[in-house]
């Protein structure tokens, strides 16, 4: 056998080889493997839909509390808005920014109707009015019905869950409270500013688990505190 032949036997040698190896590791080829299971989904964060810009603007919420005042008493306005570039409240009371859950105190004179407009760049606007009581002066001698009995001591009557509802996928809890002897109260995290509104209700919309206090403060700096844990 020369030299040419003994070489040609190694080439078809060599091809059987590679083809032979081929065939082996086919198989494993990455194109010829079962389909592995879906990826997971990233989970659903609904608390956040509600304000995806495709949504649009949205009042999300506007009350005053309480919604009856003596002349004289404060009032807190609350209001929330998603997808808002600029807020406005008429008549004005105090400088507003965009947030999803803001309050403000108010003291009318006499019974106002407010009127809180949000707008975006996109051009779309929203308005929602609210109407504000304020009746005569307060009484000098309030009825033993309507008050405790006379203390120094900052007291707390109750501080409860008074409503839950749904607004597309969004949940809200209104919290009621009244307290007694008190010069101060205040709510945390702040649900509205440290304020002199003893009785009233306010809304919440907490993205998890959350512990709200109720503190109120006397005339000689004592306090009494409540608290209540919501699930969103």
């Amino acid at each position: 056998m020369n030299g040419q032949s003994r070489l040609r036997y190694i080439h078809i040698a060599l091809a059987v080889v590679v083809i032979a190896l081929f065939l082996r590791l086919l198989p494993q080829m990455p194109w010829n493997q079962p389909a592995g299971p879906s990826p997971e989904p990233v989970e659903h964060q609904e608390a956040f839909d509600w304000v995806d810009p495709a949504k649009g603007l949205k009042i999300i919420m506007f009350y005053a509390t309480p919604a009856v005042i003596e002349r004289g008493e404060t009032a807190i306005l609350c209001y929330g808005v998603a997808n808002a570039d600029r807020v406005a409240l008429d008549p004005p009371a105090a400088p507003l920014s965009p947030s999803l859950n803001r309050c403000i105190e108010v003291k009318p004179t006499a019974t106002t109707t407010y009127t809180l407009t949000a707008e975006n760049d996109r051009g779309e606007n929203q308005s929602q009015g609210l109407e504000l009581t304020v009746t005569g002066t307060r009484s000098a001698q309030p009825s033993p019905a309507a008050s405790p009995e006379p203390s120094a001591a900052p007291s707390i009557a109750y501080f409860r869950l008074d409503e839950t509802k749904r607004e597309g996928d969004i949940t809200f809890h209104t919290l009621c409270f009244r307290v007694w002897n008190a010069e101060q109260v205040e709510v945390q995290p702040a649900a509205f500013p440290a304020s002199k509104v003893f009785q009233g209700c306010f809304a919440v919309a907490p993205r998890r688990e959350t512990t709200y206090t109720l503190t109120a403060r006397g005339k000689d700096g004592a306090e009494v505190t409540k608290q209540l844990t919501l699930a969103p």
